[in-house]
């Protein structure tokens, strides 16, 4: 099951301040006997003090849910990991897809550390808000402004879409075809083609 994944959390001048606030989870699937695909995007607030549920665990360390994430998906984990005890994974992981990597193997950007808001913009054609206004604002309050959630859940969610609208677009990257042996010694490990 591909599962969008994003966090939130407090910056300062050195970088994260405290536990993650938010974790962002996007799903788009055919749900027990529904005809159509649900569309869910869950924001967990995770304020001092709370552990994750014990399901959103268990989805998080499933080696069945590929978690796709932005650039910083490996942070997300390490992260993850440190504050909540999930498994520390990283963009090479089985179950992990780094959307801008997965981008650029599907011939849609030319460099693997593309913001999601360019992969979002090359893929989907959709500009996908990342004011630092938001994006550094206080993940920790009681209360997200409306702005917050829209743009935390627009996170996740356009990894989600942009895995699932190229999950079957051939690799543009290392797709070189494979011209087979002519050569008498087939078979050997010895080629003689030139």
């Amino acid at each position: 099951m591909p599962l969008g994944l994003d966090t939130e959390w407090n910056t300062g001048p050195s970088g994260k301040v405290g536990k993650i606030q938010l974790l962002q989870l996007a799903i788009k699937e055919k749900l027990l006997h529904d005809e159509k695909c649900t569309e869910l995007i869950l924001l967990i607030v995770l304020k001092e003090g709370y552990q994750l549920p014990r399901y959103v665990s268990e989805i998080l360390n499933s080696p069945k849910a590929l978690k796709i994430g932005s650039r910083v998906v490996s942070s997300d984990f390490k992260y993850l990991h440190e504050d909540f005890g999930i498994s520390a994974r990283s963009s090479t992981s089985v179950d992990v897809c780094d959307v801008a990597h997965f981008c650029k193997r599907k011939g849609m950007v030319d460099k693997a550390n593309t913001s999601l808001a360019k992969c979002c913009a090359a893929v989907l054609d959709f500009c996908l808000n990342k004011s630092d206004e938001i994006r550094r604002s206080d993940w920790s309050k009681s209360r997200l402004s409306k702005q917050q959630k829209e743009y935390a859940a627009r996170d996740a969610w356009a990894s989600l879409l942009i895995y699932l609208k190229l999950q079957n677009t051939p690799d543009r990257v290392f797709s070189l075809p494979i011209i087979p042996c002519r050569s008498s010694n087939k078979g050997t490990g010895h080629c003689q083609c030139r």
